[in-house]
């Protein structure tokens, strides 16, 4: 951007300061000297910036110490010159421009401190002379000069603007994509996230009743002892099993015999507790850990499941299976401290509620 406009406008300010010089004979100033001296400065010295600035490791702030010697030479020529009105206000105006529009409010101090440097210098060269009147061809090439420099600057801040528009419609598209991207991914996380709780579900729950299956009893087993332990509470452990489940399948079909066992489970889990466990220990067999119940209470407990199965029966399409359960209970600490040992004690009390003709509850011995 500053090439076009640096290079544009010092031609017109080369015309000014030439026309000038010429018109005034200098002002104490050799014509034919400042005139070589202008077209050094005016026309070959903006493609030297350029080059220069190109070529530097940081462009940029190669750039701003050239803006920073334009004015400090803008300075040189306005007390050389004699202050003349047209050309000064030109010369200065469009430097405090170039400083501001990179670097804000400390560019246009910058600019500043460098064209006093540079009048100041001007002034020690060539003494303090005041002449600000400008003939009419000079006046005209400043005008004009300026105007160029100013429509330069506007064009260019315009094309930025474009530009600007143009990224920000860029980013805003990214953003949009990313948002849709972020959301999809989202999406499949949440899938993921569904899978892993269904996975989850799958690997510890029955799939036939919903309760929670052997895999989940190891660990659920430990935290109920561990918990039994160490606030010195009992732990009832009732196992229970459907009597003649065989002749259910066989009579009725297996689909009859699903449903006895999905009727049964809703009745165990409804009637749970917040810290019993309710399992589905394999078959028809149900399993029930019943977190500080004494033995009389997980008796009484499970002989009223045996009574309201006997009485209830299970529906069953237009029918009501009248089916009986029998159940075996053990209790911790009494029949065993370990997990093996407690299913063990229940599974024989089972045992002996079967060989007695089943359809009844036995503690373990």
């Amino acid at each position: 951007m500053n090439r076009r406009n640096r290079a544009g406008s010092f031609v017109l300010v080369f015309g000014a300061v030439c026309t000038h010089v010429l018109d005034t004979t200098g002002h104490g100033l050799q014509p034919a000297w400042a005139c070589a001296w202008a077209a050094l400065h005016f026309l070959v010295y903006p493609q030297v910036a350029f080059a220069l600035a190109r070529r530097a490791a940081d462009p940029l702030r190669a750039e701003i110490h050239n803006l920073m010697l334009d004015s400090f030479l803008f300075g040189i020529w306005v007390a050389a010159l004699a202050f003349p009105l047209w050309i000064s206000f030109s010369m200065v105006a469009c430097t405090l421009m170039n400083l501001s529009a990179f670097r804000g409010v400390r560019g246009l101090l910058q600019a500043v401190a460098a064209v006093m440097a540079g009048t100041t210098l001007g002034v020690v060269g060539w003494g303090l002379r005041f002449a600000p009147e400008t003939a009419w061809p000079s006046t005209a090439f400043s005008m004009v000069g300026l105007l160029a420099f100013m429509l330069l600057f506007a064009r260019d801040v315009y094309l930025r603007t474009l530009k600007l528009r143009e990224a920000s419609a860029q980013l805003s598209a990214s953003e949009s994509s990313l948002q849709q991207t972020n959301a999809a991914l989202q999406q499949k996380l949440d899938e993921i996230h569904r899978l892993q709780h269904r996975l989850n579900e799958q690997a510890t729950h029955d799939a036939l009743t919903g309760l929670h299956n052997r895999h989940f009893l190891g660990n659920a087993f430990d935290k109920a002892l561990a918990r039994c332990r160490q606030d010195n509470l009992p732990l009832a452990v009732v196992l229970i099993d459907v009597d003649h489940f065989k002749q259910v399948n066989d009579v009725y079909g297996h689909l009859a015999g699903d449903e006895v066992l999905r009727q049964l489970a809703r009745r165990l889990d409804s009637s749970a507790r917040a810290p019993d466990v309710v399992c589905r220990y394999g078959g028809e067999e149900f399993l029930l850990l019943l977190v500080g119940m004494d033995l009389q209470g997980a008796l009484s407990r499970s002989d009223a499941l045996r009574q309201q199965v006997e009485h209830k029966g299970i529906d069953w399409e237009s029918t009501v299976l009248h089916v009986t359960v029998s159940a075996g209970v053990a209790l911790f600490p009494t029949h065993g401290t370990h997990p093996d040992a407690l299913i063990q004690a229940a599974d024989l009390a089972l045992n002996r509620a079967k060989s007695l003709g089943r359809n009844r509850v036995m503690a373990a011995s």
